[in-house]
């Protein structure tokens, strides 16, 4: 009886711990032509790791500017959490915060066909994610929960 009661105890808080850092966050697929802060995903293994010998080892931390040193630190931390080649994409949220959203490859065919197709003068999509908040704009998304497609126009900027 005891060890029933250890495993249903052990059970509850597994759960609970999985429902405090899973969040549903939905917006508006948002657009940005010209980004620094995406990803590398689709590029060769070698151009990657090229990339990021030339991050980390190139100018030094006290000579950049700070927009540079910001640059710098979101490709660090991308690599570190093995996101810098995941495929992203970016949401409004419903606050009006624009938020990088990294995914699986297989979550993010369910999203492809549709940006592939969008008319961003006449239509908008609406995505519900479920996942965790990485850090400071950047969300994983380990589940692509719905996606519409809406009358309407897509934010975005050069």
């Amino acid at each position: 009886m005891r060890k029933f009661f250890l495993l249903l105890t052990i059970s509850t808080l597994g759960c609970i711990g999985e429902n405090q850092s899973s969040l549903t966050v939905s917006g508006e697929i948002y657009i940005k032509l010209i980004d620094v802060y995406g990803s590398m995903y689709g590029m060769p293994r070698d151009d990657i790791e090229n990339a990021l010998d030339k991050i980390r080892t190139g100018v030094g931390k006290d000579s950049l500017s700070s927009s540079e040193l910001e640059v710098r630190n979101y490709y660090e931390y991308l690599a570190q959490e093995n996101l810098i080649d995941q495929p992203h994409f970016k949401m409004k949220t419903k606050k009006g915060k624009i938020i990088n959203v990294f995914t699986s490859e297989e979550e993010y065919s369910k999203l492809k066909p549709n940006l592939e197709n969008l008319d961003r003068d006449k239509e908008k999509i609406v995505v519900k994610v479920k996942g965790k908040k990485m850090k400071k704009g950047i969300f994983y998304a380990q589940d692509i929960v719905s996606i519409e497609k809406l009358k309407g126009k897509t934010d975005w900027t050069k």
